[in-house]
């Protein structure tokens, strides 16, 4: 399962390189919506999404589409950030693996239980660390 994870990460990871850098962000007029990142405008790719209406748009589509072209825009964030956490999440838990594997039960204690302990707590604090 774990290389099926990385796999899919990987993948993720490659789309997420190729796309125009950002931050994006979400931007209408009266009558048109668009995502475009923050390059200046003048650079290619400056709008990544654009929608115009033709006359008067129906309020509930131009709100699914803020809704949809909003989600688009943070994409570009969430996605390189959801799969940091998802390998950070991913090291903790193997590293909670020997836990599971080496605990031996005597005389209704689990031996070994305290450094276990220790060295998750070790590993949650590099986490915390690494994300402030």
């Amino acid at each position: 399962m774990k290389n099926e994870i990385l796999r899919r990460l990987e993948e993720i990871e490659k789309r997420a390189s190729k796309a125009t850098p950002g931050p994006w962000r979400y931007g209408e007029s009266r009558d048109e919506q668009w995502v475009e990142s923050s390059l200046p405008p003048n650079v290619p790719h400056h709008l990544i999404v654009y929608d115009e209406y033709i006359g008067e748009p129906d309020q509930e589509v131009w709100k699914q589409t803020a809704n949809d072209l909003s989600f688009i825009a943070h994409a570009r964030e969430d996605v390189p950030w959801l799969c940091s956490l998802m390998r950070k999440l991913l090291a903790i838990a193997e590293a909670a693996c020997p836990f599971a594997d080496e605990r031996r039960w005597e005389d209704g204690i689990y031996f070994g239980t305290w450094e276990e302990v220790v060295r998750l707590r070790a590993a949650l604090d590099k986490l915390k660390e690494d994300n402030s």
